[in-house]
């Protein structure tokens, strides 16, 4: 938990399908960034980051959209033990 936190995420997709009954398929890639600092916590906990990328499929009808993606940390804080990657529905 911190005081101060941002996060940037920059997302590219390309559409695949696309009918005429409101639905497509989308393939997406995505890469973000996130820090946090606390600033009533000197020590090395008291402020991270992380950064990671990700690769899926949207797809998209008239009042629902589906994602699965693929998402893997590219760097983090030395105390910060993510997972090696995730799968998302």
């Amino acid at each position: 938990m911190g005081d101060r936190a941002i996060e940037i995420e920059n997302e590219l997709s390309y559409k695949i399908i696309d009918s005429e009954k409101n639905r497509e398929i989308k393939s997406i890639y995505s890469y973000s960034y996130g820090t946090v600092r606390n600033n009533k916590n000197p020590s090395v906990y008291g402020k991270g980051y992380v950064s990671g990328a990700s690769i899926g499929l949207r797809y998209s009808m008239k009042y629902l959209d589906v994602d699965l993606a693929y998402a893997k940390a590219l760097s983090h804080s030395s105390y910060i033990k993510p997972r090696d990657r995730e799968i998302y529905f």
